[in-house]
């Protein structure tokens, strides 16, 4: 994960955002190669110089929005930790939240981009593979504090990896269909994810 010096001035600590949003935005729309720092320049209304000062590369770019999500997904995650009540309800509610919110729409059609980047780049590779270890042992951690009933680790792995297609392929519907009732959708998930983190044994 990249380490930003504490006293970088608050100028660069906006500039480096300003650069972050345009680069997911020029991506989004243009993909990958589309958006080269030129066109991230002038989206973030900066020299392609002042792009240089903040990261080596378009991959250092890429690196930092994999990271940005990667922190909100933390902190959702460290805002069930110590929840009273049972673990499913909490997650059906972010599933709920972000079916009727649609939080961040942008980033499903931005993973999308970086996921089929990945596959030709070695270096987007890795950097995907890194964030989704660091999701995954996040994830993992809340789900043997909170799942009592279950201790081993294969049976909290395979949770996981089946939540993790419903919240995924639930994001990438948000790009393809909105044609099924929300509400209704939303019912159906709940059950689900009540059988999949609540099952017994």
């Amino acid at each position: 994960m990249t380490v930003l010096p504490r006293n970088l001035p608050r100028k660069r600590l906006k500039d480096r955002d300003t650069i972050i949003e345009a680069a997911a935005h020029r991506t989004r729309d243009a993909g990958f190669n589309g958006a080269n720092m030129a066109s991230i320049a002038q989206t973030a209304n900066l020299s392609v110089g002042q792009i240089y000062r903040h990261f080596e590369n378009k991959e250092a770019i890429i690196e930092a929005i994999v990271e940005r999500n990667a922190v909100e997904f933390a902190r959702h995650i460290d805002s069930l930790r110590n929840q009273d009540g049972k673990l499913s309800s909490d997650l059906a509610a972010i599933f709920s939240t972000a079916l009727h919110h649609k939080q961040r729409e942008d980033w499903p059609s931005l993973r999308l981009e970086i996921t089929a980047e990945a596959s030709r780049n070695p270096r987007v590779a890795q950097i995907v593979r890194k964030a989704v270890d660091q999701e995954r042992d996040h994830f993992l951690s809340l789900l043997s504090a909170r799942c009592a009933s279950v201790s081993d680790e294969a049976t909290l792995l395979a949770r996981y990896e089946i939540l993790c297609m419903l919240f995924e392929g639930m994001s990438m519907r948000t790009v393809t269909s909105s044609r099924a009732s929300a509400p209704k959708v939303v019912e159906l998930l709940e059950h689900l994810v009540t059988e999949i983190v609540d099952r017994t044994p």
